[in-house]
């Protein structure tokens, strides 16, 4: 159902999400990045292709691939987790078929309305699944929620008042706030939210990036606003680098 969600791992171990958006990159939350970059052995990270419901024989719809480089939004403030986005290259292109697809971005210029109903997917790990099977450990726990956007201001001023620097422009709440449950610690950070207007092809909208404890109630998830990166995702995927802090650019070699 969801052909674009990736799974980073760290030595097998799930750790975040991602999302494909061209053959050779994922998008990702920041912060996945920056914890790659002090995880002892990240030059052995792995991206796992998302799974088909049937999954008869995991070879026919698992693509693994060694990450090159993880370039983190030179913006990312660690305390607000503002520009909380990064793009993952890797090493070899991805082959797309029916269980490897990209999710497509969107327009530059179209804002989503409020309650507009959106989906996030992802695998809601919180530990190992303890089988060796790729398939069980990992199909069995994918989730998948819908959940109506909320406008900046009213998630600032009704859940998120004293979140440092406040929901910023390059953020985006989604989630039911009368219950628990739908935010983005059971999607998983880095994870996609894509939204589909009428019979249209889904838009990745966000990426998930914070929320306060885990699906709290009245804590609507926080996503990074993917419109507005949509220049930095070009120029980096493009290669034009040459402006930004070097510490910005990790790249591991495996």
């Amino acid at each position: 159902c969801w052909p674009w969600h990736a799974a980073l791992n760290f030595l097998g171990d799930y750790q975040c999400s991602g999302v494909v958006i061209s053959p050779t990159w994922i998008l990702t939350a920041a912060h996945c990045g920056i914890f790659a970059l002090f995880y002892k052995y990240a030059f052995r990270m792995q991206l796992e292709g998302s799974l088909s419901l049937l999954c008869p024989d995991p070879s026919d719809v698992v693509q693994v691939r060694q990450v090159k480089t993880i370039v983190v939004h030179p913006h990312f403030d660690v305390v607000s987790y503002d520009s909380d986005i990064a793009l993952v290259q890797l090493d070899i292109p991805l082959e797309y078929n029916a269980a490897v697809r990209p999710a497509c971005l969107p327009n530059s210029t179209e804002t989503l309305s409020s309650s507009y109903l959106c989906t996030a997917s992802g695998w809601g790990i919180t530990e190992e699944g303890g089988t060796s099977d790729f398939c069980i450990s990992y199909l069995e726990l994918i989730s998948q929620m819908q959940v109506p956007v909320l406008e900046n201001e009213i998630c600032e001023r009704n859940y998120y008042s004293g979140h440092p620097g406040g929901i910023t422009a390059g953020m985006l709440c989604a989630g039911f706030v009368s219950v628990g449950g739908q935010d983005p610690c059971q999607g998983g950070s880095g994870g996609p939210l894509v939204c589909r207007k009428e019979n249209g092809p889904f838009i990745l909208y966000g990426v998930a990036s914070w929320g306060v404890g885990c699906a709290s109630p009245k804590k609507p998830g926080v996503y990074s606003r993917v419109r507005i990166f949509l220049d930095w995702i070009r120029l980096t995927m493009k290669g034009d680098m040459g402006t930004w802090p070097t510490w910005y650019v990790f790249v591991f070699r495996h």
